[in-house]
């Protein structure tokens, strides 16, 4: 009975072993799917805000980045705020935090009480917005802003720069613009 108890045991360990090396290798492939993801223009008649948020946690800084582009590619509360500010329509938002864009679309209010405030104001500007779609993206086609949240955390972005961006961040918008874009001829 005792060499049973130990050989189940023994089992059990190597199938943990297994799932835990089958669990890091779906990791990696889905760090390497997001990596392919790259950032993709609107339709012709649409704007797109994208979003991310920064935090120093050894200072306590918090940095947001909003980049609101048309099809060209030229150029989430405060995203949502500027949306509201600019009368847009037709316009969508897209972010890397996945748990906030569920929690959004799903008009999910269960959340920590240290976020409820802020979810109920971005519901509030939503319903305002008529309920402009919140897409989750990968963090590689979202690259533009985050190097805003980054680089406002750290106080090294001007506030405003709308013809002309800081060296770095042309670069990333330049490669934005040779994605492929989808029905375009």
């Amino acid at each position: 009975m005792v060499e049973e108890v130990e050989t189940t045991r023994d089992w059990i360990k190597e199938r943990k072993g297994e799932m835990k090396q089958a669990k890091d290798k779906v990791e990696c492939l889905t760090a390497l799917l997001d990596d392919k993801e790259e950032w993709c223009p609107p339709a012709a008649d649409h704007i797109k805000i994208n979003c991310d948020a920064s935090l120093l946690v050894e200072t306590g800084s918090a940095g947001l980045g909003i980049l609101v582009r048309d099809s060209n590619g030229l150029a989430l509360r405060e995203a949502l705020k500027t949306g509201l500010s600019l009368q847009l329509c037709n316009f969508f938002i897209e972010s890397d935090c996945r748990c906030l864009v569920e929690a959004v679309n799903n008009k999910d209010v269960c959340w920590d009480w240290s976020c409820s405030e802020l979810l109920k104001e971005i519901f509030l500007l939503c319903g305002q917005l008529n309920w402009p779609p919140v897409n989750h993206i990968g963090r590689n086609a979202n690259k533009a802003a985050d190097w805003i949240a980054k680089s406002a955390v750290r106080r090294l972005c001007p506030l405003s720069w709308e013809s002309f961006p800081p060296p770095s961040l042309a670069l990333i918008l330049v490669e934005d613009c040779d994605c492929e874009r989808i029905g375009v001829g």
